[in-house]
């Protein structure tokens, strides 16, 4: 499957992010990676700069408003978990961490009207009672 390189390269982010934590706040270490992604950010920008300023045109009032959005639930839900990895450990925050796809189904349902199928539901609870069978 073509993501499990990137699921692999964000659990040795976790297992990183969790060392680090036994020497820094929190907070420290959201605001260094998140300077060092800046960083990055920005070189990715240069290289693709042509691309983007054709294309940045395109974002409508309301996408702008909708990714506001959901940069700064993102921006909150790092401080949160920054915060919970240090007190935790790194495979149960990671795999807490990892229900994102049901919150995602519920949220697409509620909010867009998207249908989920039987597959779907039997997959979300099979998440919920795994997650539980953590604690």
């Amino acid at each position: 499957m073509e993501a499990l390189p990137v699921a692999a390269l964000w659990g040795v982010s976790v297992v990183a992010q969790k060392y680090s934590l036994s020497s820094v706040k929190p907070a420290t270490a959201f605001i260094i990676i998140t300077l060092l992604h800046t960083l990055f950010l920005l070189g990715y920008l240069a290289y693709n700069w042509k691309s983007f300023h054709e294309d940045v045109g395109n974002v409508s009032n309301r996408l702008s408003v909708v990714l506001l959005a959901g940069v700064f639930a993102s921006f909150i839900g790092n401080i949160m978990y920054y915060r919970i990895l240090q007190a935790n450990s790194a495979p149960i925050v990671s795999s807490v961490i990892s229900t994102v796809p049901v919150f995602v189904a519920l949220f697409a349902f509620a909010l867009l009207g998207t249908q989920l199928t039987a597959k779907q539901i039997l997959g979300v609870s099979i998440v919920i009672i795994g997650i539980n069978l953590l604690r």
